[in-house]
């Protein structure tokens, strides 16, 4: 039984008071609060349901104190290694359950990128594509997840959104020799191929890393434009 401005409510009559289910998880008890919160706003000027949810807001803060305090262990910040430590130890379902709860907790960014690289692992590419675009949307200042997006493009074989967003990532990491290198691919396949560029692209890999050259001249991905007059001499040769 609680006792908040002067009412005395149990439990169930605050929960039944607004058709809300009791909170079991910190979730729940975060949507029911932001529920009263919104009802307060949206029904100012009804002082006897206004004073209803305020004493039944005040009930919802003590439940989510509470549940915070006994799942303390769970946090989105331990769940997060959790899910990591599963990852590395090759466990995929369970870091994709870890990093899922993370996110559940209001993880930031970085449980939406590994949870996206489990999913890279698992063959799961659509999942993973999703993931991977919904961090870098929440971070879009990490070049790493940039990256990773394009080098997921490039998997996938969406060689637009390869040389978009490609491009773009490659005024900020101008040295990048696997950038250039997966700017090369994906201006030699698909449909819009375009062997100048993708010459170019090698050319500038190659004043960077010189080994670049080899593994060019090795990978039969650009077999369909080796030949092509603007391509061919692409090595300086």
């Amino acid at each position: 039984m609680l006792t908040s401005w002067g009412y005395v409510l149990t439990t169930d009559e605050a929960i039944a008071a607004l058709g809300l289910e009791k909170p079991t998880t910190i979730e729940e008890a975060h949507g029911a609060f932001k529920e009263l919160t919104h009802l307060l706003a949206a029904e100012g000027d009804d002082k006897q349901l206004q004073d209803r949810a305020i004493r039944h807001q005040a009930w919802f803060r003590s439940a989510l104190e509470a549940l915070e305090a006994e799942q303390g262990d769970d946090s989105a910040e331990r769940l997060n290694a959790r899910g990591l430590a599963c990852l590395k130890a090759g466990y995929l379902d369970g870091a994709v359950q870890a990093f899922s709860d993370a996110i559940g907790r209001g993880g930031a960014h970085g449980c939406n990128y590994n949870r996206g690289l489990t999913y890279l692992q698992m063959g799961d590419m659509d999942r993973a594509t999703q993931d991977v675009k919904q961090a870098s949307t929440l971070a879009p200042k990490e070049l790493e997840i940039r990256t990773t997006l394009v080098k997921i493009y490039l998997r996938t074989q969406q060689y637009g959104l390869v040389r978009r967003e490609g491009e773009l990532l490659l005024k900020q990491k101008p040295d990048d020799t696997e950038l250039l290198y997966d700017l090369a691919l994906a201006w030699t396949l698909g449909d819009a191929r375009h062997p100048s560029k993708a010459a170019e692209k090698l050319k500038q890999a190659v004043r960077i890393d010189r080994e670049i050259r080899q593994r060019a001249e090795d990978d039969t991905a650009f077999d369909g434009i080796r030949d092509h007059p603007a391509f061919v001499g692409w090595q300086g040769r």
